[in-house]
């Protein structure tokens, strides 16, 4: 008789999005989403950038692959042991051909169809006659069990979309960075004000961090103060989803980066207002009905990977970054955002079939004893 296990995809491996030691806690946001369907009691812990090495001691290891995949794509298909969800995936452009092999592929008609994070990863997949479909994202579930009807006067920054060191094409610019100094030189009370309490991801890499934590928050008011009071910009809180995890931190094991994805979960799910360049801070936001701005830029230092954003920038509503302002097309976006008015942005509703359907899939996945 077979012995089925549960498991829980997570990205431990420290290369797997992370720069600089500074791993990316949304990797573990999707892995939380994963748990409400799961549970967490006795759950085995399945490193997606080992998958094919894992072993389930005798057991068949039930799985939701809900991720992008892959950085080493020598570990691709997974292990035996893995009784996989194909749900929710997004495999990097730049990783296809390497993933997806006479083998990868045969993998995928097996457990198939395949449920596809965005438009993207389905186009790459209808091309090799791989069974699919436009899943959406997993994190959209995260609201059946962290959504809370007690809203704070919070208004939160998450590593929101700027061009501070780097430009459109996500390259170096010594004058960009320059401009963005000089125009904080003109600022100073104002970029002063916010210096102590902001945080970004850009400001956690690379050197001379003082200087480029400047240039950045110098940025951050030359972009953002165009649509938000300063009220609201001096009040607000900042977070950066880029933390430092593994040896020598206080993020060491499995169940403390889930614990640390929790923290940052519970935190948008009382925000009265989220505004981020992070899907995976988006897309929960979302589902936890908490109001979310999706700052966003068509230049390939935010794309990355074409495709990527198919299918899910659709889900926001969204304010397009150029030039160091902000624009809109969303009727419910007041031209300038202050505490009076951001009550009046209420997010889209497209997501809620697409949420239901994958949280239809999970729970019969993990029900049935295959």
């Amino acid at each position: 008789m077979t012995i089925f296990k549960n498991g829980v995809l997570v990205s431990s491996t420290q290369q797997s999005g992370s720069t600089d030691g500074y791993k990316n806690i949304g990797d573990y946001i999707q892995s939380l989403a994963q748990i409400h369907f799961s549970g967490a009691e006795d759950v085995l812990y399945v490193d997606k950038e080992r998958i094919s090495d894992f072993n389930g001691n005798g057991a068949k290891v039930r799985t939701i692959l809900n991720a992008w995949w892959i950085v080493f794509t020598k570990y691709w298909p997974p292990s035996e042991d893995i009784e996989p969800l194909l749900l929710s995936m997004h495999i990097s452009p730049s990783k296809a051909d390497g993933m997806l092999s006479e083998e990868g592929i045969s993998y995928l008609k097996k457990h198939g169809p395949v449920g596809c994070r965005d438009r993207g990863t389905e186009e790459i997949l209808k091309k090799r006659g791989v069974d699919c479909y436009y899943s959406g994202c997993l994190t959209l579930t995260l609201g059946l069990r962290y959504k809370n009807p007690e809203t704070k006067d919070k208004v939160m920054f998450v590593d929101p979309y700027i061009e501070a060191v780097r430009d459109e094409d996500g390259k170096f610019s010594a004058s960009l960075m320059l401009s963005n100094m000089l125009y904080g030189v003109t600022k100073l009370s104002k970029i002063a004000k916010l210096f102590s309490k902001f945080d970004h991801f850009y400001c956690n890499s690379g050197r001379f961090k003082s200087l480029r934590k400047f240039a950045c928050v110098s940025a951050f008011y030359r972009t953002y103060r165009n649509k938000f009071s300063d009220e609201i910009l001096f009040g607000a809180k900042y977070l950066t989803q880029a933390v430092k995890i593994g040896d020598g931190t206080i993020y060491n094991t499995e169940e403390e980066k889930m614990q640390l994805a929790e923290q940052f979960v519970v935190d948008y799910s009382d925000a009265s207002l989220v505004i981020t360049s992070r899907i995976h801070c988006a897309l929960p936001c979302l589902g936890l009905e908490t109001p979310v701005l999706f700052v966003h830029s068509e230049g390939v230092g935010h794309v990355r990977d074409p495709g990527r954003f198919g299918g899910i920038v659709e889900l926001f509503n969204v304010l397009k970054y150029r030039n160091f302002n902000l624009l809109s097309e969303d009727q419910n976006i007041p031209n300038k955002i202050n505490r009076e008015n951001l009550k009046d942005i209420k997010n889209k509703n497209s997501y809620i079939k697409i949420m239901e359907n994958m949280a239809s899939k999970c729970k019969e996945f993990f029900r049935v004893q295959k």
